[in-house]
């Protein structure tokens, strides 16, 4: 369905900030199903202690059709790319798995 909204040069971006859930290598994965492109920017300059206040870094990734259609975000720094995660299947309607993606957080 998204595709089919995606024009031929481009850009859809999803927000994937989750305390709980790693959801980078479900996207990139997705990308790499669909024959896109994509690059991910994780702010992590917060502090434990913003932690503790409640601020949590901001994931986001960015997919596209054309690699060089994200070429001014790849000259920006903050943007890595993205590579499939080939330990884990694709999601698709009838299948993901939940755990695999679940965050190992220490118990306090």
């Amino acid at each position: 369905m998204y595709l089919a909204k995606l024009t031929e040069h481009g850009i859809m971006a999803f927000h994937i900030s989750n305390v709980f859930f790693d959801l980078a290598p479900v996207v990139g994965n997705l990308a790499y199903d669909a024959g896109l492109t994509a690059l991910l920017q994780s702010d992590s300059a917060v502090s434990e202690a913003e932690q503790k206040q409640g601020k949590y870094p901001s994931i986001w990734v960015v997919v596209t059709r054309h690699a060089e259609d994200l070429l001014p975000l790849k000259k920006d720094g903050r943007w890595k790319e993205l590579r499939p995660a080939p330990e884990l299947s694709v999601w698709t309607d009838n299948f993901s798995n939940v755990l695999d993606v679940l965050r190992r957080r220490r118990l306090r």
